[in-house]
């Protein structure tokens, strides 16, 4: 019979328990978003509509690269830690599909950032796992750099509409 520590020291890890809690939202976009919601500037906005149109295929990329070598950790808490890192990314993922659909409602061409990622992303599929883990590891870091603006950068945080920045904190 086993002790009920022996018990304890069986039970799973979840992402939470690690500290990369999968952080489940929906997001209510406002109806009277600006079109231009990052400074009234048409140039800003779109380049965080192509970045968030970026998003959802990579995310997917993310969560393939990292479970590919799941199976083969043995430590339960660097599993765990996996386990969240993928819940997030999946979370991240559909919560920009949701805003690519309002973007393309108000004319943003969202399909070509779509494309254009598959299309590099297609590319990297063909170089070893590793690689592709490195390529996660230096797209999460890019993401990193941008995020330590919006959640820092007062001034930055500002420019954009209150509402709007709410996705780009959240995913920060």
């Amino acid at each position: 019979m086993r002790s009920s520590k022996t018990v304890k020291n069986i039970k799973k890890l979840s992402g939470a328990v690690v500290g990369i809690p999968p952080r489940h939202i929906n997001f209510a976009f406002p109806e009277s978003m600006p079109k231009y919601f990052y400074a009234g500037n048409a140039t800003a906005t779109t380049f965080f509509a192509m970045l968030s149109g970026f998003f959802p295929p990579g995310e997917r990329y993310f969560m393939e690269s990292v479970r590919h070598f799941r199976g083969q950790v043995k430590d339960e808490s660097l599993r765990a830690a996996i386990s969240g890192f993928m819940g997030q990314e999946a979370i991240h993922g559909r919560e920009h599909d949701r805003l690519n659909q309002i973007l393309a409602e108000y004319g943003y061409d969202m399909q070509s950032p779509d494309r254009f990622v598959k299309i590099g992303l297609a590319i990297l599929e063909k170089l070893p796992p590793s690689t592709r883990l490195a390529a996660t590891t230096f797209m999460e870091h890019f993401t990193a750099l941008l995020a330590e603006q919006l959640l820092d950068d007062e001034h930055f945080v500002r420019q954009a509409d209150p509402e709007m920045i709410k996705i780009w904190q959240w995913h920060a």
